[in-house]
């Protein structure tokens, strides 16, 4: 039978917040999972299903799903009382993954693919002047030590956009700058912004976040805010 989703962008299912650090527990064996009621929003589909006769939620980049329907997984994030601010409702327990299967066929080594974390190749057409104040994205990796924990601000166009992702959005912004093979600033705020806006965030510098399955970042702007 024919899969489902050949080709899943991976939901984005690790924190960048602090609150709920110590709530995700990993699984990785094959799960089958038979559909009983199905919650659409915007971006994901939520399922609540029976599995070895036990009911349970887990939300999906967003599909066609239906009532009945036998899905199979192999790997997930537990996230408790997570809530859902399309759906106004939390969640006591959630499994959040990249995909689901109509069979049980999967590579067991295959790991996830944090889209929202990945970098962008640098744009040719990207030269960005600082606001006032501002620094640029290679000054910020050449002197990461001296910026870390503190507040900056940096301008720089958006490339990447992953709204409402464990309750943040994950922008992505590039100047036109480089340092050692840096170009590209991740960003975690509250703000909404579109591929190609022009925009100076200012936020906290975290060195050396660690997202597990191997990626990695060196340089992340947390709780950043728009610069007017």
């Amino acid at each position: 039978m024919k899969s489902i989703m050949p080709s899943v962008i991976a939901l984005a299912i690790l924190l960048s917040c602090s609150q709920a650090q110590n709530s995700l527990e990993n699984t990785s064996d094959v799960h089958e999972f038979i559909v009983e009621e199905v919650l659409q929003t915007s971006l994901y589909t939520y399922l609540q299903g029976r599995e070895n006769n036990q009911l349970k939620w887990v939300v999906i980049p967003k599909m066609e799903a239906s009532n009945g329907v036998t899905y199979y997984y192999d790997r997930g994030m537990e996230m408790k009382n997570f809530k859902s601010k399309e759906l106004n409702r939390t969640f006591e327990s959630i499994l959040f993954l990249e995909g689901v299967e109509t069979t049980n066929n999967f590579n067991s080594k295959e790991t996830v693919n944090f889209n929202h974390i990945t970098k962008t190749p640098l744009s040719a057409d990207v030269r960005i002047t600082p606001a006032e104040g501002a620094i640029t994205i290679a000054e910020l990796y050449e002197n990461k030590t001296d910026y870390a924990d503190k507040m900056v601000s940096v301008t720089g166009k958006v490339v990447k956009f992953s709204p409402d992702i464990m309750n943040t959005n994950w922008i992505h912004l590039q100047d036109g700058t480089e340092y050692d093979g840096e170009n590209d600033l991740t960003i975690t705020s509250d703000v909404m912004a579109s591929i190609g806006d022009v925009l100076t965030f200012e936020g906290k510098v975290v060195l050396d976040k660690d997202f597990g399955y191997g990626y990695f970042s060196k340089v992340i702007l947390t709780e950043a805010k728009i610069v007017k």
